[in-house]
């Protein structure tokens, strides 16, 4: 019963819905404060709380308020930006590199598995926020600009292959490992000048076949 008063008290000055949903990091009553940033609290955007929010969730679990609970865990998800190698960039940036860098990751599975005990009332509902769908949709176009860029490399980079084509490429590298090796012997027997010519001369190869001009 304590604990359902002080989170009614909780959710009455500090639970905060709009554009985003979540738990503030001050009051209502002290609106100063709604741009602030430290190493406990993080980023506070708009009033808006990022540790506040984040152990809000396992309050909200814990308390049965799974309408808070929802709305929060979903922003956490969409917030903790899974790379290819399985980590979790956003909590891995909130946490120390060299101390605790998995800070972040456990604290989030710490509050994500807060379970209600028996005899309390379960709240069901809450709404995805707009935030959530801004999010997505800027991870769905970045993937697609990501997809694009793929292509338009693979493309540039058949056009260089078959620009640079090399025409007889072992035979070309034979003559000019033995201009080289030429150039040398003669250097070190006969002089500076008798050697130079061939090293030069092999610096002409290989030759190039340009198949096709790539308009610009």
């Amino acid at each position: 019963e304590y604990a359902k008063e002080l989170y009614n008290n909780f959710e009455e000055h500090f639970w905060q819905k709009g554009f985003a949903a979540g738990f503030r990091e001050f009051p209502k009553a002290m609106p100063e404060n709604d741009w602030y940033f430290d190493v406990d609290s993080g980023p506070v955007l708009a009033g808006y709380g990022a540790a506040a929010s984040a152990f809000g969730v396992g309050a909200a679990r814990a308390n049965g308020r799974f309408d808070h609970a929802y709305p929060l865990t979903a922003e956490a998800i969409v917030f903790s930006w899974p790379l290819p190698n399985g980590t979790l960039l956003g909590p891995r940036i909130f946490s120390n590199a060299t101390h605790a860098p998995y800070l972040g990751e456990t604290a989030i599975a710490f509050t994500l598995t807060r379970q209600p005990v028996d005899g309390v009332e379960i709240v069901k509902g809450g709404h995805l926020p707009a935030l959530v769908y801004l999010v997505m949709a800027l991870y769905l176009i970045f993937g697609v600009a990501l997809m694009f860029e793929a292509v338009s490399m693979f493309k540039r980079r058949s056009r260089q292959i078959l620009e640079n084509s090399i025409p007889f490429a072992k035979t070309q590298f034979g003559l000019w490992l033995g201009l080289i090796i030429a150039g040398v012997v003669l250097y070190w027997m006969y002089g500076f000048l008798t050697g130079i010519v061939l090293i030069v001369c092999a610096q002409l190869l290989p030759k190039k076949l340009r198949m096709f001009t790539v308009k610009k």
